[in-house]
């Protein structure tokens, strides 16, 4: 025996919204670093080459 599925209505309400652009999130830290493709800032220094990244994760690749 098989459900038929069930359409559920989909909520469109995002905790965090850029004033700048139509970015939206539930989560803080997805949004603190969507922050930084509008300011340019490259916080995560490479210890190696000292080249600067906009993210943790593209420093590690």
């Amino acid at each position: 025996m098989y459900m038929d599925s069930v359409s559920i209505p989909f909520i469109s309400s995002y905790r965090f919204s850029c004033e700048l652009c139509s970015y939206k999130t539930n989560n803080s830290g997805h949004f603190a670093e969507h922050g930084v493709t509008h300011t340019g800032a490259r916080p995560y220094v490479c210890p190696i080459c000292s080249k600067g990244f906009s993210t943790k994760s593209n420093m590690q690749r």
